[in-house]
């Protein structure tokens, strides 16, 4: 006689579970990475405190750097 596996459904849930688990988090990984690749720097603001006479970096030098 053939012995025929049984499949408990126990184990059929486990299995589903674990599918779906691994499907939503793909789908969050996704998700996420365009959520980063669509935000995009619209302007920058600098402001530098310190000394009021002693500046060894100004604005322009900030934004050449930043430009590079």
């Amino acid at each position: 006689m053939e012995d025929k596996k049984r499949y408990n459904i126990k184990n059929i849930l486990l299995a589903t579970l674990w599918v779906v688990v691994g499907a939503g988090t793909i789908v969050f990984l996704v998700a996420a990475i365009q959520k980063k690749d669509s935000k995009h720097c619209k302007g920058i603001e600098i402001n530098i405190s310190g000394a009021s006479n002693n500046f060894f970096i100004d604005k322009s030098d900030v934004q050449k750097i930043i430009s590079k």
